[in-house]
């Protein structure tokens, strides 16, 4: 009972501890506002490419510049895997890994500027990026 009622408390605590009771000048980091390196509040394909360099390197556990379907996690589904795969040897290079973040990045691209802003990275498409890259 003791151990109840602590556990209660440092729930308590936690939620009264958030965002709720934060100053005025804190906020929530965004998707978009995490990966944009130059503040223009959109992700460009450069700093996508960069996300995506990043997070392929990540999963690349042994270095060999290759990555297989398990090694992908959840980010890519059975079929976009198989589809990323254009060379057909069961692995992703990076190469290949970063047109599928490309041909993404350019579906969620609504309004066709080369960027994706908060609405668009939030969109479907922004949301299997988002997957993909980090």
């Amino acid at each position: 009972m003791h151990l109840i009622r602590l556990f209660g408390i440092a729930v308590l605590a936690g939620a009264l501890s958030g965002p709720a009771m934060a100053g005025p000048d804190s906020h929530t980091a965004s998707p978009v506002a995490d990966l944009d390196s130059d503040s223009d509040k959109t992700i460009d394909i450069s700093e996508m490419g960069k996300a995506a360099s990043d997070t392929f390197d990540n999963i690349d556990s042994d270095g060999d510049g290759k990555i297989d379907l398990h090694s992908s996690g959840n980010r890519l589904s059975k079929v976009e895997y198989k589809k990323a795969d254009t060379d057909k040897d069961d692995l992703l290079d990076k190469n290949e890994y970063f047109a599928v973040a490309d041909s993404l990045l350019r579906a969620a691209d609504k309004d066709k500027n080369g960027g994706l802003d908060e609405m668009e990275f939030n969109s479907k498409e922004g949301k299997k990026l988002q997957r993909l890259i980090q």
